[in-house]
Parts: structure tokens; sequence; C-alpha cells
């Protein structure tokens, strides 16, 4: 559904912007004078083809003097306005655009087109409901206006109404049935959850346009949805092909990449875009979340590129940073907003559900800020469970911080970091006068305008990791997260090697978190315990092309494919967790450690070793074996992961009562008393408020 200065015409023609519809226009330049001469070169029809063609092609300085020539020898003459409005909107001067296209219309106020570029120029400023005002104007002067019909349906689907979207579009598919409208019906049936229809669309739009990128970008965004990561960088490739410049399509091979745990690859795309769209935050964003994942990248160097990213985009909003008129009464009740794109059936909810249950609402109101268009019964849950619920996927930054500040909200809390659907440009804005970054990512934000990051002592021991965060560090008495397990889940069953005669090792992390040298500890691990076996599990692997490569990488180590199980996803979440009923050991990743999968096979009777390292994102295993009660499951260096894993898998005795207590050891730690936790974090909360009321 792209639009703007470089998007193609709707007619599917192929050509950028407006200069292709606009030569279809129902109206005509004014007619010289009766006895004047109608072909010099001061006739203005004659100037305004030759600035029409010098348009086209690209010569816009040429064709901006040619359109001020025009007004100088017929003042107010409506096409020169209008085509001068056309190219301060290229240039991204929206106010220039819209007053010289509003001097077109009052000049000549029945020309449709006049006010569709009006309205493509208010949206662009992100003024949708004024933009749908002059579609509107557009359609009553021409209702077969297949153009005014589409824009007008972008505009109803950035403003979340998307059945009346769907209906603008379908009218626009009906007057002129193009490869652009089927793919602007595509994007939004992918947003409305309806994969097949969107497919259709997009295939629909390639049968009329075989080599058209938007369709094959959206076959590569479903190809994503579906995890089919080899087919959508195929597709992305041939993007590619057709348009070398793309930052938005070399984000997304390294997105694939990225997923596929092939990290030093997805950080060189993420590297080009950059270079490409140094303004895209979601880019840099990508490749500061890349970094986290590779084992050669210090914390140091890290930290610098967070430093970096709050330079380039927060930097320039700290001047319009507002003051905050709350009333600064240290022990009143708070209104504390909560903010995500993962209020579904994600990690992040996992741990937000119990906390939301058992918020103290004479103590705390919770706001969430709900930062996608896509919703199941997780979100379902979690609105229940919020005092207010807000959804912002549509807004801009502007349009979320205004929000935010007229519900004045007091502490603001992140749980994205520089993940997927991020809001961190609304928090560069300083949109509450206390915000905190917590639960979505495992480094700092890099932004001076977020106050706080919520840890626990474990994930950042006192005096040892303060100078790679930008935040001021709040550390919970006990633990960082609370898990809220899951009433589905299967009961815990018999040791599995009681029956089999030999140890199943496992992990269940996203492959974004599997790398060589963890593959070459793994294998460590497998040679020194004989007859073995290690299941990795991951959507990645759905790709047989990858399973072969990571069997080969293990072989290398002297592990033989046999000694392998390498699956891709289930079709439940009871499912998923009933694979844990095949499995001994866990082994943990580093330098990413997991997380929910952690929690997860605590749950399930499954033990997990983990390797402890310097920074917060390899020390979070660390704080759930220890919160667990179980420390001595933590390694401090390679050749003790494998010391503890192998001595772990020869004694069976100990590894059986280990997985007959561990889901009732769960339920009574830290981690899964929900009140004990919520209260910490209530009072961290307090103490923050405390600390900026005295201020």
């Amino acid at each position: 559904m792209k639009t703007g200065r470089n998007a193609p015409c709707p007619c599917g023609s192929g050509r950028k912007f407006k200069l292709c519809c606009q030569e279809k226009s129902e109206f005509l330049a004014p007619r010289p004078a009766a006895g004047r001469p109608s072909r010099t070169v001061q006739d203005p029809i004659q100037l305004i083809q030759l600035a029409m063609q010098r348009h086209r092609a690209g010569h816009l300085t040429d064709a901006e003097a040619l359109y001020r020539h025009i007004l100088q020898l017929q003042p107010g003459h409506p096409d020169a306005l209008h085509l001068l409005g056309l190219l301060a909107h290229q240039r991204g001067s929206y106010e220039e655009a819209t007053g010289l296209l509003r001097k077109a219309i009052r000049s000549y106020p029945n020309a449709p087109h006049f006010h569709n570029n009006l309205g493509e120029t208010r949206r662009a400023m992100g003024l949708a409901e004024e933009a749908m005002t002059h579609y509107g104007r557009a359609l009553a002067l021409k209702p077969d206006f297949a153009e005014a019909h589409n824009n007008l349906a972008i505009a109803y689907a950035s403003r979340g109404q998307l059945e009346e979207a769907l209906a603008s579009f379908t009218k626009a598919l009906a007057l002129a049935p193009t490869a652009q409208i089927h793919c602007n019906i595509g994007r939004l049936m992918f947003d409305l959850g309806k994969k097949e229809e969107a497919q259709a669309h997009y295939e629909q739009a390639l049968a009329m346009h075989p080599a058209y990128a938007n369709a094959l970008k959206g076959l590569g965004d479903l190809a994503i949805a579906r995890q089919d990561l080899a087919k959508a960088l195929a597709l992305f490739q041939k993007v590619v092909a057709l348009e070398p410049g793309s930052a938005e399509v070399l984000h997304n091979m390294g997105f694939c990449q990225m997923l596929r745990g092939e990290i030093r690859d997805a950080t060189v795309h993420f590297e080009k875009a950059m270079s490409l769209a140094a303004g895209a935050d979601y880019i840099h964003s990508s490749l500061l979340f890349a970094m986290l994942c590779d084992e050669s990248v210090s914390p140091s160097e890290h930290f610098q590129a967070h430093l970096a990213f709050g330079e380039r985009f927060e930097a320039p909003l700290r001047p319009y940073w507002k003051p905050h008129s709350r009333t600064r009464d240290a022990e009143r009740r708070l209104k504390v907003g909560y903010v995500s794109g993962d209020f579904r059936k994600h990690s992040v909810a996992y741990f937000m559900e119990p906390v939301l249950a058992s918020h103290d609402r004479s103590r705390v109101e919770s706001y969430c800020y709900h930062n996608s268009v896509h919703a199941d019964e997780m979100t379902a849950r979690l609105r229940e469970r919020s005092d207010h619920w807000i959804e912002c996927a549509r807004m801009t930054d502007d349009e979320l911080a205004e929000r935010i500040r007229r519900d004045a909200i007091d502490i603001l809390v992140d749980l994205s970091g520089h993940t997927h659907a991020n809001r961190l440009l609304v928090f560069a804005r300083k949109a509450a006068p206390v915000q905190v970054a917590w639960l979505g990512y495992a480094a700092t934000t890099g932004l001076s305008a977020v106050d706080y990051r919520i840890t626990d002592m474990i994930c950042d021991p006192p005096g040892t990791t303060e100078q790679h965060y930008t935040e001021t560090l709040y550390r919970l008495p006990e633990t960082s997260l609370c898990y809220g397990s899951s009433d589905d889940a299967p009961p815990v069953g018999e040791l599995p090697a009681a029956r089999r005669g030999y140890i199943t090792f496992a992990s269940f992390n996203a492959f974004t978190k599997v790398n060589a040298p963890l593959i070459e500890l793994w294998a460590k691990v497998m040679t020194a315990v004989p007859d073995s076996r290690l299941v990795l599990k991951a959507n990645a692997l759905s790709d047989p092309e990858r399973r072969a490569r990571v069997a080969e990488m293990f072989s290398q180590h002297g592990v033989a494919a046999d000694r392998l199980e390498l699956a891709s996803w289930d079709p439940s979440y009871r499912d998923h967790l009933n694979r844990y009923s095949e499995v001994d050991i866990g082994l943990d990743t580093f330098p990413y450690n997991g997380v929910t999968t952690s929690a997860e096979a605590s749950w399930m009777g499954v033990p997990i070793v983990t390797l402890a390292g310097a920074r917060f994102v390899s020390r979070m295993g660390a704080s759930i074996m220890t919160n667990l009660g179980l420390p001595e499951l933590v390694a401090n260096t390679e050749e003790d992961y494998v010391t503890i894993a192998s001595g772990l898998a020869e004694d069976l005795p100990r590894l059986a009562e280990l997985r007959r207590g561990m889901r009732e050891r769960m339920k009574h730690s830290p981690l899964a008393d929900a009140q004990r936790f919520t209260r910490h974090l209530e009072e961290a909360y307090r103490n923050m408020w405390r600390t900026w009321c005295a201020a």
C-alpha cells in the first residue's frame, strides 16, 4: 500500500507519482485570449506540455522554472499551480504544496485531480481525516475516479477502518483493475489475517505484470508469516533485481536471514539498507537486534551502536520536549502505561498477563497501548485484564505521544525495545514524565528519554554493567520477570532416559540465537555423553536446506546426523509443551539466553544448563535457574557448561528427582508468584515516581 513521492501510479503503468494519471485529466489549461498567437514560445499550453515532459523526465529544476514562467505570463494559471504543488510534494515540502494546490483549486474548483492530490499531500502530513474530505470532493466531481477511491481506501486503512477501506478498494478495482490496487487489497487482506485472499490478489497483480515489485514484496511478506523463509528470500532477491536501491527489501532480506540464524549475512543487508535509508528507524533497530545475537560483538560496540541510534533519532526531538504538568503527589494512584506490539500469543504476553491480573487497582491504573493490527485470544485476555485499552498501531508517533499526554500517564513502560513493532520514537518524544524499559529487549534503548531499565541482581550484578546503559538500572529484589503458566499444559511425564536408555538434550529457542560457536559447544556436550541425542525445534528448521546445513555443521564436530532431530513448529501450544515429554535436559543458547523457552521447559520438568556471560542478554538463564534454586546448573565457562551437562546426564536418579519436583519448585519460586512479583514491580514504580516528584 505504498504511497508518496516514489510510489507508482495506481493505474499500474509503473510510472512514478501522479504525472501518469494527470495526463488523463478532464480539465484543460485555459486557452489564450482571442487573437493571441497559439503556438509561440509564450503560449502557456505549449509551455505546460514542455514543462510536464521535463517533469516526467526527472528534470525538476527545469520544470519548476517553466511552471513559474507560466505564472508570470498568466497569474493564477491552475495547471501551473497544480503541477508546482506536485513538485513541492515530491520534495517533501508539504506546507508549500498545500498552499499551491489550494490556489489551483480556487482558480479551477471543478478539477477532481486537484482535490485528490491535495488529499494526498494532507495525508502525507499525517492528516488522514482531512485528506478523506478532499478525496470525497474529488469523488463528488467524478464518481468513477478510481484513483480517488484507492486513496480514500488507503486513508481508511491508516485509521484502522479496515472494512471501509476494503469497500473503497473494491470500488477502485471495479473501475480500474490494476496491479497496484490488487496489491493494496492484498496488503489489507494480510492485515485482516486473510492470507489466502491476500495471496490471490498478489498473484493476480503478477499475472497482469509478471515483474511487479510490490506483488513480489507482498508474497515475500506472506512467506515470512508462513515461516517459509527460503521462499521469502527468493522473492525478495527478485525484487532487488528490479529495485536495487530498495532499502525496504534489503531490510526484509536481512530479517529473513536473521530468523534463519544467518546473523552475519543479516547484518550486511541491514547495513546496506541503512546506507540507503538513514532515516528509517526500523532498519537501525533490526541491526541492533542482530548485533545482540552476534557473539563477536562486544558489549561496548553494541552500546555505541545504541548511542548512535539515540543521536540520529532522539537528538532532533529533544528541543521539542514539553514539560509535564502532573500533580507532584508522591503517594497518589499512579497511571501506568504499557506500550507493545506483542499483546498476543508472544513471549511478552506470557510475562505481562500475570502482572496485569495482579495490579493493585487502588494504587495503579493500567493503560495498554496495543501497537498491532493483529489480535488473538491472548489479546482478548490482556484487554480484559487492563483498565484501559488503546489501539495505537495506526497512530503516528506524534499522535500517540499526544494521546499519552492526554491520558496523563505518569509512568510509561516500553515492552519492545528494538524488536519488531516498537514505538521507541514515541518515547524519544518524552511522552510521559517517567519512562521505563522492561521485558521485551535484552539491552539498552539508547535513549536518554528513557529514565530507568528494570532488571535484577543476577542479570545485572551491581557495578558490572551500568556503563552499557543510557538508563538508570532499577534492580528488583528477586527476578525481573514473572511467568504465567498455561492452564493447557500437559502433566509432567516420567524421565524419557529411563525408558529409552539414552539422554535426550534439547533447545527450542528461535534460530536467531543459534550460532556456529554454540553448535560447536553443543557438539562437545554430545561427545561427552555417548549415544545421547539432541532435539532442536525452531520455525527456521521448516526449510530443508537449513536443516541440511545444521546437520553438516554438527558433522564437522563429530556428531552424526542420526543423533539429531531437527523439527519446526507445532500445531498448538499444547503440542509444543508436550514435546518436552521426550526431553531429559535443556541446553541454553549463548550469548542470547532463552527466557520463555527456559520457563516453559522448567514448567514441564526439564532442567536447563545455562552459560552466564558478562551482560544481561547472556545472564537471563542464570537468573531463572538461580530463582528456581538451581544455581549449580549455571556455568561460567564453556568447560563448566560441558561438565554440568554431562554430569547431570550421568546421574539419572538426580535427573528423575528434578523432573518430578520441577513444576512444584517453579510454582513456589519468585518466577511464578504473580502477587509477590507485582508488589515488587509496583514498589519500583512508586520509588521512580517519588524521585520525579522530589526533583
